[in-house]
């Protein structure tokens, strides 16, 4: 075997350390046997499957397999990839430096990007004309790929050492051979913000084709309304009116360049924060179909950002007050409609006059309905159950009941809080693995509560947060009364190591009385006792609340256990990363969440800062209408941030009031017991639990047989779930990550076990069966949460019921409409309906007294004519809308 060849056989060992790859024949560009991107025994997932494989056939190749290997790949087939890339706000060359892990092919070098967790992806291709002027089938111009995005299942790319079939010559890295995932750079922002709106942002980069031709047909006008967003509802009142008004009256480019975009009368214009340069801001041929121009925008920073057409009303009201015309309300809509008024100087229009629909029938010809109340609108999904109190950790478990009890609030609600803070305590300082083969998990949670606004969220959260605020007092309290004892050893380490190397520089300075140069020794035990004196003057944190990066990263350093960031409102922290200057800490934080990583920061103003460890937990609430805001900007399964959050809580029963409960105060006993377990659990290290490796150092805990076996069996089961394509893919990739749940979970349960038994703990290097029975039935409870979370199983006729409500809120559905009418007006916006969707809404609102559906025959109509169809509305119809986004109803 030559040299370079053994090279090329290493550089496939070291890539099947970490990925999966498939066989590529000699002479191919790919594999060719059936299944191989869905058969995993033709998969290559180990070094020695590597070598023997291409031992076995050395003219043969390997593949990456994207979806399995979590990587993406960007494939540059031409030129104008720079050119197309441009034009949405891509800088290629800049992409390309920052990833060193590329493999050079024929055309040109292809960089590996690191997928990040839970995020699904699909395989795009940009082509344009031949320029030579060669024709494909049809006559028409045949196509020419310029670059693709290649990811998800189904996909691979060749690597080294496969030999190209028409050059003959072997791909090769460009750079580095990644030895683990981790080392690959996650896949940008810009680049994932463009495979995630490609739909929307292909036509530009068609657009930006320098040989196309200069008059392309114009595209067919597009009924914004139909898309789901338009200002101009289509309607004929005074709402529409004043929309129509402010798009008269106030262009696209004034409304722009009163919030910094740059740019000529007709565009493009440059959104004022933008990396790029490039001016990703243009009109579209398409219009209002009240003949409004429209404008779209591709940076993917910008607040138009989202590939939706906006009118200058829609602009407007987004950059001047903030609300997204395509996902407003009908209170919301309403109020930017008089504040247009007020900014053009214009009267307000009336409630219910934004819109248009069919005309209100007048009260005299509609006979008189006998009413009922009106019962709200049955609940979007099928309620959370409360928490078995058998699920609860015994050592925990009366107390828990007790707090409740007297918050009058469901065990969930306490008890997930309580869960984060345990593992919050343990964090990275004691592990577990599920398995030998698999890494080992720490103990870090991410947590929420999500409810109305009186839910007692901030009670819960601080109830689950007092032991890592307890440990943080007295870690202050402990630093601030041994501070002098503490800064006089660090002064003494400090004179002691600057009098050594003053020693050195008499000494190689030389002239005068000789003087004795110190020893190596002497100086790096001066300099070791400086770092340990300086250590001691830090404190080790344990929970903190509004970090930036910077900071939170210099924490982490100094706190390899971890640190777990509490908020008692979340929304502000989701807030937080879309400020200007904190874009990038959405990503240190899916990093920090893992727990199992290093990181090294490095800032103009801070310097380098390298945290051995990243482990960070977070624990906070939020509200349904602030969630639903997050979920509605969320594309798919996202970057898996809230995925993260897998201790969710959110209710749906609550307990009967019971005044008297709630004023019976909780034993202090019962409080203090249950402290003490809680602050023992920081006491623990595998060290102390026995957990070592022979040559003595710390080791991560494993199961017991019995305990293993509980694990096997429901990682079976999950594995199964996981394939249900029936469920969203949100909800698919959030309990992907159950399997790391489980161990935390488990993990926390045997700690509690451990510190509650002492000495009596018969295993405590061992995770026993009911810690992970107790960890498998919480993960179960977890997913009801999650589908909660993620909209699964939603009652589709409540939604649309809710719906047509809307509509009789805006006056645009009224008493006496027929329903071919309603259907009609619910066809011209977003919400059309087919006639079963409609007849299935009308039933709920039926049911609840919202609404009734009266059939008649038209007078002087023959026996037995078509009937028609009435709608009567009931005048307090919308009071079924009370509680539609309580504690029972998804946002």
């Amino acid at each position: 075997m030559t040299a370079p060849f053994a090279d090329r056989i290493a550089q496939a060992e070291a890539l099947a350390s970490w990925a999966a790859l498939v066989p590529v024949p000699q002479g191919t560009k790919g594999p060719r046997a059936k299944g191989w991107d869905s058969d995993p025994a033709q998969w290559i997932t180990t070094p020695s499957a590597a070598r023997e494989y291409l031992t076995a056939h050395p003219g043969a190749g390997v593949g990456l397999l994207h979806s399995e290997s979590q990587t993406a790949a960007l494939d540059i087939d031409h030129d104008g990839a720079a050119l197309a890339l441009a034009a949405v706000g891509v800088d290629l060359a800049a992409v390309l430096a920052s990833n060193p892990y590329r493999v050079r092919g024929k055309k040109g070098e292809k960089p590996i990007f690191r997928v990040p967790d839970g995020l699904s992806l699909n395989r795009h291709a940009l082509s344009w004309p031949d320029p030579s002027g060669k024709k494909g089938p049809g006559g028409r111009p045949a196509p020419l790929t310029i670059f693709e995005l290649r990811g998800g299942a189904g996909v691979q790319d060749v690597m080294p050492p496969s030999v190209h079939p028409d050059t003959g010559r072997p791909y090769e890295w460009t750079g580095p051979v990644p030895a683990s995932l981790g080392e690959l750079p996650e896949l940008p922002p810009e680049l994932l913000s463009l495979w995630q709106r490609w739909a929307a942002l292909l036509p530009v980069m068609r657009a930006a084709c320098p040989w196309a031709p200069a008059e392309l047909p114009a595209p067919a006008e597009r009924d914004l309304n139909r898309l789901g967003g338009g200002s101009s509802r289509g309607g004929e009142g005074e709402g529409a009116s004043v929309i129509d008004t402010f798009n008269a009256s106030r262009s696209l480019a004034e409304v722009l360049g009163e919030h910094g975009y740059k740019g000529g009368p007709h565009g493009p214009w440059l959104y004022p924060g933008s990396s790029s340069g490039q001016a990703g801001v243009r009109l579209r041929p398409e219009r209002t179909p009240r003949g409004a121009q429209v404008v779209m925008s591709w940076h993917a920073a910008d607040p138009l950002g989202d590939g939706l057409p906006r009118d200058a009303f829609g602009v407007w009201a987004l950059l001047a007050e903030g609300v997204d015309v395509y996902t407003a309300d009908p209170a919301q809509r309403r109020e930017l409609v008089k504040r247009a008024a007020r900014v053009l100087g214009l009267p307000e229009p009336e409630r219910g006059s934004a819109g248009g629909g069919a005309p209100r029938p007048a009260a005299a010809d509609l006979p008189p309905v006998a009413w009922g109340e009106v019962a709200p609108l049955p609940p979007v999904t099928e309620p959370v159950p409360p928490l078995p109190v058998e699920l609860l950790p015994a050592p925990l478990a009366q107390w828990i009941q007790a707090e409740a009890r007297a918050a009058g609030l469901p065990l969930e609600v306490l008890a997930g809080p309580v869960l984060v803070g345990a593992g919050g305590m343990l964090s990275a300082a004691v592990k577990l693995k599920n398995a030998p083969n698999t890494p080992a998990v720490p103990a870090n949670l991410w947590g929420a509560v999500c409810g109305r606004p009186g839910l007692k969220k901030t009670y819960a959260v601080n109830r689950g947060a007092a032991v890592l605020t307890r440990a943080q007092k007295a870690e202050f309290d402990r630093l601030d009364a041994q501070r002098s004892e503490l800064e006089t050893a660090r002064g003494k380490a400090a004179a002691q190591l600057e009098a050594l190397e003053a020693r050195v520089k008499r000494a190689f300075k030389g002239g005068g009385k000789p003087v004795e140069m110190p020893s190596d020794d002497e100086l790096t035990e001066a300099r070791e006792a400086l770092r340990e004196a300086e250590a001691a003057l830090t404190a080790r944190w344990y929970v903190v609340n509004d970090p930036n990066a910077e900071t939170l990263g210099e924490i982490l350093r100094d706190s390899p256990q971890g640190v777990t960031v509490v908020r008692d409102e979340l929304t502000g922290w989701l807030a937080g990363f879309e400020r200007s200057g904190r874009e990038t800490e959405r990503a240190f934080y899916l990093e920090a969440a893992n727990g199992t990583e290093s990181f090294t920061l490095k800032r103009v103003s801070r310097g380098v800062v390298h945290i051995p460890l990243m482990c960070a937990g977070v624990l906070g609430g939020i509200q349904p209408g602030p969630l639903a805001d997050v979920l509605d900007a969320q594309r798919g399964a996202g970057d898996g941030l809230l995925q993260r959050f897998q201790v969710f809580i959110w209710p749906d029963i609550f307990p009967e009031f019971d005044q008297a409960a709630q004023r019976e105060p909780v034993s202090e006993a019962l409080r203090e017991a249950a402290a003490a377990v809680l602050d023992g659990l920081g006491t623990l290290t595998p060290e102390s639990l026995g957990s070592v490796y022979p040559s003595g150092g710390p080791a991560p805990l494993l199961y017991t047989p019995e305990a293993q076996a509980v694990y096997d069996a429901w990682e079976r089961q999950h594995a199964q779930a996981l394939k249900d394509l029936s469920r969203g893919e949100a909800y698919r990739a959030h309990i992907s990550k159950q399997p790391a749940t489980f161990a935390r979970l488990a993990l926390i349960f045997h700690a509690l076990d451990v510190v509650t038994l002492g000495s009596a703990h018969p295993q405590p290097a061992r995770v026993g069966a009911e810690a992970a029975a107790l960890a498998a039935v919480w993960c179960e409870y977890l997913a009801a949460h999650a589908r909660k979370l993620w909209r699964e199983g939603r009652r589709a006729d409540v939604l649309d019921a809710q719906t047509v409500l809307g509509y009789v809120e805006r006056g645009r559905v009224c008493d006496g409409h027929k329903v071919a009418d309603v259907r009609r007006v619910l066809a011209e916006g977003k919400a059309g309906m087919t006639g079963p969707r409609l007849d299935a809404a009308l039933k709920v609102l039926s049911e609840c007294g919202a609404a009734r559906v009266e059939v008649s025959t038209p007078p002087g109509g023959k026996a037995g004519g078509r009937p028609v169809k009435t709608l009567r509305v009931h005048p307090d119809a919308l009071a079924a809308l009370d509680g539609a986004e309580g504690e029972g109803v998804s946002a």
